[in-house]
């Protein structure tokens, strides 16, 4: 798994903005500090934990996390809602509604049964035509 900073400041002696740790089974991802190599520059409010683009970890949680997973540093405070949902003729991926963090991102891929197009994707009530992909 990889523990990313983004531009949000810099790990270990500062010259670096992602770390991947080999681990196996159990994680417990560490306070995000100083003294533990997190320089960590973005604001908010609450708690500081990890977020993986699901959910939100507090540090020193003990936690399972498939290889792979990114965990970001956010603060807890501010959720947005994401409601999912796809028509007959197809589905969207992940299909579940999302409560992502401020200053995070989702990305949702649109898949077409055979012999269907998507025609448009409706986001905050506005439609896109022909989109196979949505980034918030």
């Amino acid at each position: 798994m990889t523990f990313d900073i983004g531009s949000n400041g810099t790990l270990g002696n500062g010259d670096l903005t992602s770390a991947t740790v080999v681990y196996t089974d159990k994680l417990t991802p560490p306070e995000i500090t100083p003294e533990n190599g997190f320089n960590y520059t973005g604001s908010g409010a609450g708690p500081l934990g990890w977020y993986d683009g699901n959910t939100f970890y507090e540090p020193g949680t003990t936690i399972t996390i498939d290889n792979g997973v990114i965990l970001k540093p956010v603060y807890r405070n501010t959720y947005y809602t994401i409601n999912v949902s796809a028509g007959s003729g197809g589905t969207i991926y992940p299909g579940v509604d999302l409560h992502v963090p401020e200053g995070t991102s989702a990305d949702f891929m649109i898949i077409p049964d055979s012999g269907y197009y998507i025609s448009s994707v409706i986001i905050d009530l506005i439609r896109y035509y022909r989109r196979t992909r949505y980034w918030f």
